[in-house]
């Protein structure tokens, strides 16, 4: 079927399926095959989670890379201190060990 400018209209969907909301899991009757979420607040909560997600695996690679970024300086040194040596190692510092024993 076109319209006067000969463009082909939309034709309306009488397809009723019954699904489950992949946010909240209630079920719902979709108009399409492709309808994930119940509603618009679903599909904007499911949207703002995903978000947050990304930014927060965002946030842990760029603490991860922080945190091992002096480890690899170390590394290319010739001769370290002992407290240079307790971070490449992941230990607590000699000198601290050392100043904190009662004899």
């Amino acid at each position: 079927m076109k319209n006067k400018y000969g463009i082909p209209k939309k034709i309306s969907s009488n397809i009723q399926v019954q699904r489950i909301c992949q946010h909240c899991g209630d079920e719902f009757t979709a108009r399409t095959t492709v309808t994930h979420y119940c509603g618009d607040t679903c599909s904007k909560r499911a949207y703002k989670a995903r978000v947050r997600i990304g930014k927060v695996e965002v946030s842990i690679k760029e603490t991860r890379r922080i945190k091992t970024q002096p480890i690899e300086v170390l590394k290319k040194k010739e001769y370290l201190t002992v407290t240079q040596v307790s971070k490449l190692i992941g230990c607590l510092d000699l000198a601290f060990l050392k100043s904190n024993l009662t004899i």
